[in-house]
């Protein structure tokens, strides 16, 4: 693997803090805790603190509830990582950079209940992370959330335990639209991770592209548009390429913004698997977008 490139203030050094968050394109990492799994369990090679070093900036978090604590999981495997420390790492960061802001999504992976799982989360993120920015009642400008951590509830949080947007009805493999229950905040996603057509990595790309091409002219609808380019069954080599298939979804991506370099009202939030792949550029190329 290449040396890391420090991108670890890009936010401070490119964007304005009058500009309202939705309006960034932000590199973002699909399944972020994976790095010490394998297998197709596997969408990560770096570490959520090299990650952010890098200038990754929207973490993808699953969990699990095993003992009274919080793992991090993707789908059934173990990814050998306490949430504790995934939010020790974000407030480190954001102690060191407190002109950078971090987004997580986080999803809940199990049968716990609601009232159980936001308890845990939330005594957590009061424990050991950063200072939270919410609720979120409208999409808030760069300046205010600043050295703070964004939380996005993949899960029902009705009583509001955790800060954050609750987004329980977030797209599941699809390219469509929802809205926070309150309906005061849209999203649009871009999530097809099992295409029913074959090869899969190529009928994904037809989604990214189609993803793509809305931020580029200007039709973004929603409010936050969120793009993740892997597919469930084949993360590595969609993400890589192989020889049969040729470039992977990675490459295609740098490809696409070598022509393309900036979109109307940014490309949104976009989450790579293995985003060291092809040498950082990726990271790179949605950073120079904004």
């Amino acid at each position: 693997m290449p040396a890391l490139p420090n991108n670890s203030q890009w936010l401070t050094q490119r964007i304005n803090p009058a500009t309202p968050i939705d309006m960034i394109s932000l590199p973002g990492s699909h399944d972020s805790g994976t790095k010490k799994t394998s297998g197709i369990a596997q969408t990560q090679s770096l570490t959520i603190e090299e990650q952010l070093f890098v200038g990754i900036r929207c973490l993808d978090i699953r969990l699990k509830v095993i003992g009274g604590r919080l793992q991090v999981y993707h789908g059934d495997a173990d990814c050998i990582l306490s949430f504790k420390q995934v939010v020790t790492w974000v407030n480190s960061f954001l102690q060191a950079h407190p002109a950078e802001f971090v987004v997580m999504i986080i999803k809940k992976e199990d049968k716990s209940s609601d009232y159980t799982f936001s308890s845990l989360v939330d005594a957590e993120l009061k424990t050991s992370g950063p200072p939270l920015f919410g609720p979120i009642p409208k999409i808030p400008l760069y300046g205010q959330v600043q050295g703070r951590l964004v939380v996005l509830k993949r899960w029902a949080d009705p009583l509001g335990i955790v800060t954050g947007c609750n987004l329980p009805k977030f797209p599941e493999n699809d390219f469509g639209a929802a809205q926070s229950p309150d309906h005061k905040l849209k999203i649009v996603v871009q999530d097809v991770y099992n295409p029913l057509l074959r090869p899969p990595t190529i009928m994904k790309w037809t989604w990214i592209l189609s993803y793509l091409e809305a931020c580029h002219h200007g039709s973004k609808s929603g409010d936050l548009w969120f793009c993740f380019t892997g597919v469930g069954l084949s993360p590595k080599s969609s993400a890589k390429g192989d020889p049969e298939l040729g470039d992977g979804n990675n490459d295609l991506l740098v490809d696409y913004f070598r022509i393309l370099p900036t979109a109307a009202e940014g490309y949104g939030w976009v989450f790579i698997d293995f985003v060291e792949y092809p040498q950082f550029q990726c990271i790179q190329c949605l950073i120079d977008s904004n």
